[in-house]
């Protein structure tokens, strides 16, 4: 976006920028060895811009002068490139006197650029100006500059916010540390939404970490349509964002029927899924320019969509996208749990008993990995079981469920289903760990991390006890070459698992927020504040209560004090103690992680 771009190298001799054609050097550094004919630029570093439109003719090259701004490749193809030519001195006219420039730098509006080595390509070819005769490059050479989200901020560029018709509450910005620099600058709404158009936030802040807020409301719920509204709002003062892009993921932008005041363009990762779309605004509506200064800077957008009434379900955020990007950068979204729910009567509501079966598949041949398109594991029921549902993966068909009276239809009813793994994305509610890979599996010998894949099934009509329970049979295991041979499903001792209450917790670090643990003393931490509520049939102030009994960091068993020397409640800490239980609802952890 404005101002543009600036690329920079350094030269490897003396080299010199005698004339440049389209672009401009930023300083002409010390020239004082030519006296006559002065050189456009003698830096050892130069650093070019771009040239603003309506330059000379003379001053001009193909694709130049576009004041640095540079349209995404989807967006606008058109725009995308961005040229200059310039006249080098002092390099030689051979391609073994010309020697490669180093240290290329690129840079845009924000950090986050890195680039990488010039090396020599086949030399390029162009048209004279009158476009009958081709002429030879002496030289070429090519490097690729990568964006990272990391390397440009140390905070989000946007958050999102959802609403939606069926609930009068706003599920804001993840948190109030995302939303704004401090609590202090929070301001709590105290309102509830009365028309199905408001997309008001609950929380507003005055100073944004995330300067961009998406908000997703979901406006109508039709027979076969349903329509969300999409508002961009631009926290970012003093800042226009020019030519911003929104892309999407939503498992339902295959069926996108109409789009008002944007430009929507799916976007086809993969070959058999068209789940991703971006959108852009439109130049004649002047909504392609995303002004600052908080509510005046918002651009607003409908999406009408289309059910698909085979997998539409009201479930599992069915509205809600599973991910966004603003100008390339992932937006923070809110956990799933959070999701604007449903009213309790719309969600079927089952007695029946379906026991879980967790499948976990290892990986153990050292050198051989199972690659794209990824595997696919089938078996046969040994009885008239059927999928319930599942996380983690999914059945190739449903099958024939017409058995099954109502809207709570199982996820499969084949006799022989046959699973593939989910892709990466999906909505947390729908994973399960060490799922969500493509089916791609490494091989033991190369990241034993990365060796496993797995995904949990509910299974009805199977009985519930160890008699009842029959083991399926015929497993076969497809992978982008055959060569799999399954033995028969044998019974092993039965593993030992975690209940939902969890004595053992994980506490892992927000991405873009405090996921990486610096170096270097007291910057080097992170914190977090637990608040527990007491159990007060076990509840005591004896013995090191308030203290864990083991502590990992990153797999590894911490050195904890003996407990003798936990610290310890003063003398007169009993006489009081049924005051304090009564006071004291519940208990707070301050964790301290040092590096």
């Amino acid at each position: 976006m404005s101002p543009g771009w600036t690329l920079g190298w350094t030269w490897s001799k003396k080299e010199i920028i005698w004339s440049i054609a389209g672009a401009q050097a930023t300083d002409q550094g010390d020239c004082k060895d030519f006296p006559n004919d002065i050189p456009h630029s003698c830096e050892k570093n130069p650093r070019i811009i771009d040239m603003h439109p309506g330059t000379p003719y003379n001053q001009q090259f193909a694709n130049c002068c576009k004041g640095g701004v540079v349209s995404a490749l989807g967006q606008d193809l058109g725009n995308s490139l961005s040229a200059f030519q310039i006249s080098v001195g002092n390099s030689g006219n051979t391609y073994r006197t010309v020697s490669l420039p180093k240290n290329f730098s690129l840079l845009g509006p924000n950090q986050g650029y890195t680039c990488s080595p010039v090396s020599v390509v086949s030399s390029s070819v162009s048209l004279t100006s009158g476009g009958r005769r081709k002429n030879r490059a002496l030289m070429t050479w090519k490097l690729v500059c990568s964006y990272s989200q990391l390397l440009a901020s140390d905070t989000p560029t946007c958050c999102v916010s959802m609403s939606s018709f069926y609930n009068s509450e706003i599920t804001p910005c993840p948190s109030c540390a995302c939303g704004c620099m401090n609590n202090e600058n929070c301001a709590l709404i105290k309102s509830t939404i009365q028309q199905t158009e408001s997309t008001t936030p609950v929380k507003q802040c005055t100073q944004h970490m995330c300067p961009i807020r998406v908000h997703w409301h979901v406006k109508k719920n039709y027979k076969t349509y349903w329509r969300v509204k999409i508002t961009i709002t631009n926290f970012y003062y003093n800042f226009n964002y020019t030519k911003w892009t929104l892309v999407a993921q939503h498992p339902n932008l295959n069926n996108v029927a109409k789009v008002s005041n944007f430009i929507y363009k799916p976007l086809l990762l993969y070959e058999h899924i068209n789940d991703t779309g971006m959108f852009y605004g439109v130049k004649k509506l002047e909504n392609d320019i995303l002004l600052d200064a908080g509510s005046n800077g918002s651009v607003h957008s409908e999406i009408i969509l289309k059910k698909d009434r085979k997998i539409f379900t009201l479930k599992h955020g069915w509205a809600f996208p599973r991910r966004i990007y603003f100008n390339g950068d992932e937006c923070i979204m809110p956990l799933p749990v959070s999701y604007p729910s449903l009213p309790n009567s719309v969600l079927p509501i089952s007695s029946d008993i379906r026991p879980l079966a967790l499948v976990t598949m290892n990986n153990f041949q050292m050198y051989r990995h199972i690659m794209n398109p990824g595997w696919t594991l089938g078996w046969n029921w040994a009885k008239k079981e059927v999928i319930w549902s599942m996380v983690g993966a999914q059945t190739t068909e449903q099958g024939d469920c017409s058995k099954f009276k109502g809207g709570n239809q199982p996820h499969c009813c084949k006799r022989n289903p046959v699973v593939v793994d989910l892709l990466p994305g999906v909505p947390y509610n729908q994973q399960i760990s060490n799922c969500c890979k493509g089916g791609v599996v490494s091989s033991w010998g190369q990241d034993p991390s990365a060796a496993v894949s797995a995904f949990q099934v509910s299974v009805g009509l199977s009985g519930t006890t160890n008699k009842t329970v029959k083991l399926p049979k015929n497993f076969s295991l497809l992978a982008p070459g055959p060569g799999y041979t399954c033995g028969p499903a044998t019974i092993v001792p039965s593993t030992v698992y975690l209940t939902p209450d969890h004595d053992t917790a994980m506490f892992y670090g927000m991405k873009f927020y405090n996921d990486l643990l610096m170096e270097a003393g007291p910057f080097g931490n992170v914190q977090s504040e637990v608040l527990m509520q007491k159990d007060k049939n076990t509840f005591t102030f004896k013995q090191g209560w308030a203290f864990p009994r083991k502590v990992y960091f990153n797999g590894e068993e911490c050195m904890l004090p003996p407990p003798e020397e936990y610290p310890s409640l003063p003398n007169h800490g009993n006489t009081k103690s049924i005051l304090i239980s009564a006071m004291a609802a519940s208990a707070i952890w301050l964790i301290h992680i040092f590096l």
